[in-house]
Formats: structure tokens, sequence, C-alpha cells
């Protein structure tokens, strides 16, 4: 998700079935008087249009450099959603505690409006009986809990198609074990806690910055290596048709990984 401060609309504004560039060719367009008093707004990136291919790679940039107008221009033409809420909105939803999906909407777009037929009767109780669980345990520590879904088959996956892709672009040193998998995973959840401006300051030698859990656990260059070549599936086996297939194996484990543990079906 890409993160703008700028005046925006008076009311959450909501738009759908346009392009990034469309999105911010319309930002740089508008002045103060069309989207008045407004404190930020959000920008929802899609897949780029050549999510399935190997450049999509190449065009990761340095994460302390990336930034909203400095994208390649694949991701320029991926579709992306405009999202923007005012403070007046804030105050009123806090106040309300109210779902975004009850906020008043207005759509760049023709709204179509719903018809719906009301008929009044009488509810048709239902009864369901939850399936008896036998020997469910339910004092995992976190460590436990997190290896419920990502189990050894999915660090091992990601331990087979990281090595691949770094075999296929001849990078000395490309042999990731199954231990630093592990720890990079770790240290990706750590980082979502303990923030820093950049990634890279966790093992910096200032006091206030530096993390011994980290540096202990992987070196910086090593953890740049894993990555950057970071793979769960095998590029040249991608549908050309889903633009989520470099993630597909994934979300495919995790939901195989839940569905034991709950009463829901796969559809």
């Amino acid at each position: 998700m890409a993160h703008i401060d700028r005046d925006y609309a008076r009311s959450l504004t909501l738009c759908r079935g346009l392009t990034l560039d469309d999105i911010l060719n319309t930002l740089d367009d508008d002045d103060d008087e069309t989207l008045p008093n407004s404190q930020e707004i959000d920008i929802i990136l899609q897949p780029p249009t050549n999510a399935c291919q190997d450049l999509t790679d190449e065009d990761s940039g340095d994460e302390d450099l990336m930034i909203i107008g400095n994208l390649p221009g694949t991701q320029l033409m991926a579709e992306a959603e405009l999202f923007g809420i005012t403070q007046e909105d804030k105050e009123e939803e806090i106040g309300n505690e109210i779902d975004e999906d009850d906020l008043p909407l207005r759509s760049l777009q023709v709204a179509i409006k719903k018809n719906y037929l009301w008929e009044k009767r009488d509810l048709e109780p239902r009864s369901f009986e939850w399936p008896t669980y036998i020997d469910v345990k339910t004092n995992f520590s976190p460590t436990e809990l997190f290896f419920q879904f990502f189990d050894n088959n999915v660090i091992d996956m990601f331990v087979k198609y990281s090595n691949l892709y770094a075999s296929k672009k001849n990078v000395l040193n490309s042999t990731i074990t199954e231990a630093e998998m592990k720890a990079f995973f770790g240290i990706l959840i750590l980082s979502g806690y303990v923030q820093l401006p950049r990634r890279r300051m966790f093992w910096e030698n200032s006091k206030d910055t530096h993390n011994e859990v980290v540096s202990s656990a992987m070196s910086r260059d090593r953890f740049e290596f894993i990555m950057s070549n970071l793979h769960c599936c095998d590029n040249s086996k991608l549908s050309q048709q889903d633009r989520f297939a470099k993630v597909r194996p994934l979300f495919e484990a995790i939901n195989r990984n839940f569905l034991p543990r709950t009463s829901c079906t796969l559809s």
C-alpha cells in the first residue's frame, strides 16, 4: 500500500477500475478547491501487469529508495484503488464505532443502484452442531502457533524455490538452509513489531537501533541475499492467467494447514 499525505476530499472517496497512472494523474490535475479539507489518502497497489514474468523481480528496488514517484511502467499500468478519508470522517467513525463499509461512498465512476424486494415473514430458526474436536491443544506458544500454519512443508517450499531462483541467476553461495529460512521469517516478524525507518538499521552499531537478536541470528548480507531471492514457486511454470501465481502456492499451503483446525470447508 502506498501512502500519500495531501489535501483531499470532504468525505470518503473510493475509486476502483483505474490504473495507478490514472489515479496519479487525477491527483496531479486536481486543485485545492476541488479537493479541500482532508488529511490523507491511501493508494492500494495491485500486482504489476507482468506479474507472471521473470522481469518483475528486477523491478523491485531498494526498500529505502522505493517511492510512489519512482515506480516501473508495469506497476503504473496495473489496476489500483484510491481510498481517502477526512479528519471529520475519522472523528465520526470513532464516535459512532461504525465500519468503513457503512460510511457514505462517492465513486468517480457511475454508481449502480441496487433494488431489493423485501418480504415480511418470520425467520426460520436454523440448527447447527459444531463438530467435536478430540485432543485439541490450546496452550500453544507463539512459535508453536506460527508453525501450525508455516509448517515444515511451507518452509521447505520456500527453501526449494528460493535456491532454484538463485541458481538460475548463477549466484554463488546460493544454498539457503531450512534454519536460515526460519531465522529469516523470524526477523521479518520482529521487524513488524520493533519498527525502524530501515531494516538495515538492526545491524548497525548504534545503541538505539542495534538488535542483538537479529544480528546474532543472521548477517545483514545473508538476510538481503535471501530477501532478493525469496520465492515459493517455479517461475518457469507460472499460469499466465493468474496474476497472483507467484504467491498462489503459499495461499494454498496456508489454507490446507488452516482447514483441519476449523469447521470451514474449502469451496
